[in-house]
């Protein structure tokens, strides 16, 4: 859920060219851009993962450079009404100035429809997200990944000896779900690893929506 939500708030933000996003006129509404139903015990979930995504900080290192950043500058949401009545929605959602910037300048469409495919897997929308943004940016030359550099990227929780072994597994089984939505994509298992080549993004560049307000209910997310 959380990187559903992610998605979303950052697509909402991408149209709208605002830092600050409104999150629908109802929790129900918000679920239903994330593709959930709207059972009781999603609405607690969502409660948690928004406040926990608003609270978490994300640390980037590459080549001696360390980023520590965070998302969310401010959220409103759930927040309790007069008379002690039960918290009221809807909310609000300003992000940082620094990932709002990085957005607007660096974002890729993922597509919708292929998100509501793989919403039931983690790592499935991780690898979808990371193939759209890589294989786009790729030159024409083919680049390799052994396992275990894939796994420092995407497999932290897999440990013990027979740790890169499953998340080997894992990993196929996500990849093959993604492929089943990104067809165009050029990414094959190989001995060792994966094989990456440059390929077009899942939405098409031509229909790549300008900065400008528009609904955020529509088949291509940021």
């Amino acid at each position: 859920m959380p990187r559903l939500a992610l998605i979303w708030i950052s697509t909402i933000a991408r149209r709208s060219n605002s830092r600050e996003i409104f999150l629908g006129r109802s929790a129900a509404e918000f679920l239903g851009m994330l593709g959930f139903d709207q059972q009781g015990r999603r609405y607690c979930t969502l409660r948690q993962q928004l406040h926990a995504l608003a609270a978490c900080r994300i640390q980037l290192g590459f080549r001696g450079r360390t980023i520590n950043e965070s998302v969310i500058k401010r959220i409103d949401a759930w927040l309790p009404s007069a008379h002690n009545q039960r918290a009221t929605w809807p909310g609000t959602l300003v992000l940082e100035t620094e990932f709002f910037d990085e957005l607007v300048q660096h974002s890729v469409p993922l597509d919708a429809r292929a998100l509501h495919v793989l919403r039931g897997s983690a790592l499935a929308i991780d690898v979808y997200a990371w193939l759209a943004h890589r294989l786009y940016r790729l030159n024409h030359r083919p680049l390799w990944l052994p396992w275990h550099t894939l796994k420092d990227q995407f497999g932290h929780e897999y440990v013990g000896k027979h740790g890169l072994g499953d998340f080997c597994t894992s990993f196929k089984t996500a990849l093959d779900k993604v492929l089943m939505v990104y067809p165009t994509a050029r990414a094959c298992i190989q001995r060792g690893g994966i094989e990456l080549r440059q390929s077009p993004p899942p939405v098409p560049t031509r229909t790549w929506l300008p900065m400008k307000a528009t609904s955020p209910i529509t088949k291509e997310a940021a």
